[in-house]
């Protein structure tokens, strides 16, 4: 007999961000992000299972969880409009009832591991050479930062180098503040030769610029990424490429159409 849900709980959590990177998060408007909607599902075989939704930076909300009572989790785990931490917490519950990782429900696995990267919004350089600092004592081996023409790039980047090990690598995001490839080229260059830790540049010019970016790509040599889904991946292709990866957002329906 398949097991079916039970029961789902909904909780707020509120997980504030550190005093040291407080003032920047609310000066970017992103202090919002520390409310966590915390989704629990229980089932009738004994098993339970947990999801997240960052209330205020998610691609759903959970609204109607109601419709998934009485019902296996594999029957309504693949429904997007669900909300992010409901969805989350049923594929939980599926994986955990059938014995496998989620992965084992959404295919083959692709590698064994994968970076996870410390963040932080745009911020002075002397404050992100200890983020870069505090990042590896936490363990991790790279960090995204926000770029921005209101700080030394120059400054930034050679503070996390010269404070982190040599594994460590920087993935810098422009959020397209570059406006332009003739603006992005010789900076890129300049920052890629000089700064080898830099592996990904995330965004550098306006993501629908597919001839800008088309060009970009073949004048630098570290990774572009772009948000998946404005500028047609026929049409990328078509034109010979526009980056090296795409960013990928949504529900797990979605996500599997993207990819």
């Amino acid at each position: 007999m398949t097991a079916k849900v039970t029961n789902v709980e909904r909780f707020i959590l509120h997980v504030p961000f550190v005093d040291r990177v407080r003032r920047e998060m609310e000066r970017a408007g992103v202090h919002s992000w520390s409310e966590l909607e915390i989704t629990r599902v229980e089932t009738d075989g004994g098993i339970v299972g947990w999801g997240e939704t960052i209330q205020n930076y998610t691609w759903g909300r959970v609204r109607d969880h109601e419709r998934v009572v009485g019902k296996p989790p594999a029957e309504t785990m693949w429904d997007d409009s669900l909300g992010a931490g409901l969805q989350m917490a049923l594929f939980d519950a599926a994986g955990k009832l059938a014995g496998v990782p989620v992965y084992r429900l959404l295919g083959t696995k692709c590698r064994d591991w994968c970076a996870i990267s410390f963040w932080d919004h745009d911020m002075s350089p002397e404050k992100y050479e200890i983020e870069a600092i505090t990042a590896v004592e936490l363990g991790y081996t790279c960090i995204k930062i926000k770029t921005r023409p209101w700080f030394d790039v120059r400054e930034t980047i050679r503070r996390i180098s010269e404070a982190t090990p040599d594994h460590f690598r920087i993935d810098a995001d422009w959020n397209a503040f570059l406006n332009n490839a003739s603006n992005a080229v010789p900076l890129l260059r300049e920052l890629e030769q000089t700064f080898p830790k830099i592996k990904i540049f995330e965004d550098p010019i306006p993501r629908n610029d597919a001839s800008g970016n088309h060009f970009l790509r073949s004048q630098i040599q570290s990774a572009i990424a772009h948000h998946y889904g404005t500028i047609g991946a026929r049409e990328g292709l078509e034109m010979g490429g526009v980056c090296d990866g795409w960013i990928l957002g949504g529900g797990v329906s979605q996500i599997m159409r993207q990819g």
